[in-house]
């Protein structure tokens, strides 16, 4: 009975003549170099942690709430993540101060703010977790993320869906990004992938290791943390749920170059550190990780240059799809693609780059319209195997 559904499945699975004409002008004239990235993106992508209130080394003081306002004035609509995180935990001091500032600036900021705006939360049942779940209620309209520290750590479970009632009574849905920090959380993962508020964890790889009494290195820590990794990106893909990477702490000696100098300016011209956040991130990116943290504002083009697909994994792609579309063979069936042969696992693959560009914030309509096309073709019970995130 199964064979039988599977061949009429295949059977009956055909691509319309309209696709395979677009798929014919994209496949070997489409330049995707023309096309422009988003801030606004349905992923999480590149996070820059923005301390509300900053400490100002040379001084040996925090800035005035009028020099914080000026800051965030100044930089709000420049920014180029994917998501601004207003840390309220760990790297926040003046964390009164900071909850102050917030509520009277963010509504009236929020709208220069091109991307997604996160707030990370402290630690369930502390004192100032509930200053912070205040916080919340008063400027939830302005926010879009809230990540909570240190989850699960001490009550299990039951703390993601505390947050998750209080945030249900918000003025609109928030997501929970759970930061997985002690192996305790990465045990409890296939609970917190269960909760519907959950859509993507945070690898906090820092106090991670420190549980461990792990010792990491800045330019090795993807290695000494793989195994973790692998457990961590196997409960999110059962659960069709996405994985944030870890925070670099390697600095940069400058800015680096525009999106179309990079690959020549990392090949020749920039520093050792730069080129170990690009390889960090392109790893990340390659395990199917949905978007990085950052601390510095000069990561955020080296990472979103790592995380997106490049020009000529894009154009590959579309060349494979146009092969699979053209034999109808996207469900079952083998072609020879250059010097290899390819069946259905290729095929969705190349379909899955393409897609993790457009949720990366990759805006070109024309290879929207081609995955739209090719996935309303499919079986529903399909779509899940080829694209196990979430979508909103």
């Amino acid at each position: 009975q199964i064979y039988a559904y599977l061949t009429r499945v295949i059977q009956t699975t055909k691509f319309s003549e309209h696709l395979k004409e677009r798929l014919g002008q994209a496949a070997p004239g489409h330049d995707p170099v023309s096309a422009t990235y988003s801030i606004r993106a349905p992923w999480p992508g590149v996070q820059l942690y923005y301390p509300p209130v900053k400490y100002l080394p040379r001084e040996e003081r925090y800035e005035s709430k009028i020099e914080a306002a000026d800051r965030l004035r100044k930089y709000a609509a420049a920014n180029e993540a994917h998501t601004v995180i207003f840390d309220l935990e760990d790297g926040c001091r003046q964390k009164a101060m900071s909850r102050a500032f917030l509520a009277e600036m963010l509504p009236t900021i929020r709208a220069a703010i091109p991307g997604r705006v996160a707030i990370r939360i402290n630690p369930m049942g502390s004192a100032e977790n509930h200053l912070d779940l205040r916080l919340i209620t008063e400027i939830g309209s302005c926010i879009d993320d809230v990540m909570l520290a240190k989850a699960t750590e001490n009550y299990g479970i039951d703390e993601l869906h505390e947050l998750g009632n209080h945030l249900s009574r918000s003025a609109k849905t928030l997501r929970i990004q759970p930061i997985i920090e002690h192996p305790r959380s990465l045990r409890n993962a296939p609970a917190i992938f269960a909760c519907d508020a959950v859509e993507h964890v945070v690898f906090g790889i820092h106090d991670f290791s420190r549980a461990l009494h792990l010792q990491i290195s800045p330019e090795h820590w993807i290695d000494e943390l793989y195994p973790y990794m692998c457990e961590l990106t196997l409960e999110a893909r059962i659960a069709g749920k996405g994985v944030i990477g870890g925070v670099e702490t390697l600095l940069l000696d400058r800015e680096p170059p525009e999106k179309n100098l990079l690959p020549e300016w990392l090949s020749g011209h920039a520093c050792d550190n730069a080129r170990i956040i690009y390889e960090h991130a392109r790893r990340e990116a390659l395990m199917g990780y949905t978007g990085k943290q950052v601390i510095h504002p000069n990561h955020i083009r080296l990472i979103r240059y790592a995380f997106q697909p490049h020009n000529e994994d894009l154009h590959r792609s579309l060349r494979i799809l146009q092969e699979a579309v053209k034999a109808n063979a996207f469900l079952g069936g083998a072609v020879r693609f250059e010097d290899e042969m390819m069946d259905p696992p290729m095929f969705a693959k190349a379909l899955q780059t393409i897609l993790r560009a457009i949720m990366l914030g990759f805006r070109d309509k024309n290879l929207a319209a081609i995955c739209e096309e090719i996935i309303a073709g499919l079986p529903e019970d399909k779509l899940p195997e080829i694209w196990p995130y979430p979508v909103r």
